[in-house]
């Protein structure tokens, strides 16, 4: 299994660094091969994340993008000492092209959102 590390934020509650770890894949559970293209083939992509140093769970939007097409998904970034499936996003014979996914933070009061981690991927077809 192949991981890698991504963006790391601080945590204002606490003043600690927070490490994201994130793996995309088309495994939903099991060993998990991480991979930046995919086929239409496939049924789904899967991102696994694994967040230290974070101290309590935060509400998030998983963002998956491509092109003009936007889908954003209500999720929960939790305190975790191993990867979990966070979100997945269906591949259709449309998928075709590339894509990225985005953990943002809520919109604060202000309307103010930041981004946690960002990680672009391509989906080919058959």
């Amino acid at each position: 299994m192949e991981q890698s590390a991504f963006a790391a934020q601080v945590d204002a509650e606490h003043r600690s660094a927070v490490r994201i770890t994130a793996v995309l894949a088309t495994q939903a559970e099991g060993p998990l091969a991480d991979a930046a293209a995919f086929s239409t083939g496939e049924e789904a992509v899967h991102l696994h994340l694994r967040a230290d140093r974070l101290a309590t769970p935060r509400p998030v939007l998983f963002v998956w993008s491509h092109g003009d097409e936007r889908e954003e998904i209500e999720g929960l970034l939790a305190p975790s000492t191993a990867l979990t499936m966070a979100t997945s996003h269906r591949i259709d014979r449309e998928s075709v092209g590339t894509w990225s996914i985005e953990i943002l933070t809520v919109p604060d009061e202000t309307g103010n959102q930041t981004s946690l981690f960002e990680r672009e991927f391509v989906i080919l077809g058959e």
